[in-house]
């Protein structure tokens, strides 16, 4: 699995490596994608911030409006970062743009 970088947040992937930082770290605003788990009320496209990553890799994000909690697990959930500037103003682009 490839990490993701500021210029390249490589759409469709999870945006994870445990080598080097990224911005998916704590504080990273991500958008969510897609996960097996068929009980979560996320939607494509909603937006939230990383509040920790556990010592198994579990990214704890804090979901957009409410601020419930819901772990996305690398190789299972799919997510991207928001670049750093996004403003939470306008609606983040899914993946496979460009």
């Amino acid at each position: 699995m490839t990490g993701c970088t500021p210029d390249e947040p490589h759409p469709g992937e999870s945006c994870v490596t445990f080598e080097e930082p990224t911005i998916c770290g704590s504080g990273s605003h991500v958008a969510f994608i897609s996960s097996a788990d068929e009980h979560t009320r996320l939607r494509e496209g909603d937006t939230g911030v990383v509040v920790s990553v556990d010592d198994l890799g579990t990214f704890h994000v804090a979901w957009d409006p409410d601020g419930h909690i819901f772990g996305l697990v690398p190789g299972v959930d799919i997510w991207r970062p928001l670049h750093p500037r996004w403003d939470g103003e306008h609606a983040p682009m899914t993946g496979g743009a460009e």
